[in-house]
């Protein structure tokens, strides 16, 4: 592993408005597609395939640790805390540090007492952008 990576191309700044217009009209014409449309889009970011995680060394004032960089900013994710899981009901929580496994290569979020939290995709909070956890990686 390696501490450094080639950030992914972002689309162009406000490219959103362009993609949330003819969709907004078709609500605005057919309000009975309203959920429809929620539903497929929730599908689709959950199908979504997003740039992996980057497991990474970082070695910061002579000492050498595990980390894991966001594909998008390159911030360390990890020891950071800049890593949330989205709910399908705009719920989010952070994963921390401690909850970081990279002998098992897993990651162990903290749903506190949220039965019903159902996991849509991760977010770098750090650039506010989706991930996927790092290649065989998976979430225990």
């Amino acid at each position: 592993m390696t501490d450094t990576i080639e950030p992914q191309p972002v689309a162009p700044k406000d490219a959103q408005w362009d993609v949330l217009i003819p969709v907004r009209d078709l609500i605005d014409k057919h309000p009975d597609l309203a959920l429809t449309i929620r539903e497929t889009v929730t599908q689709y970011v959950r199908d979504a395939e997003y740039p992996a995680l980057i497991p990474v060394q970082i070695t910061d004032d002579g000492e050498t640790y595990a980390g894991v960089r966001c594909p998008w900013c390159g911030i360390d994710v990890e020891n950071s805390e800049h890593l949330d899981v989205l709910d399908e009901n705009d719920r989010s929580t952070t994963i921390s540090a401690d909850e970081f496994d990279h002998d098992h290569r897993t990651v162990s979020p903290d749903y506190d007492d949220r039965g019903q939290f159902d996991g849509l995709c991760y977010v770098c909070t750090g650039c506010d952008r989706p991930v996927s956890l790092p290649t065989a990686w998976t979430e225990r």
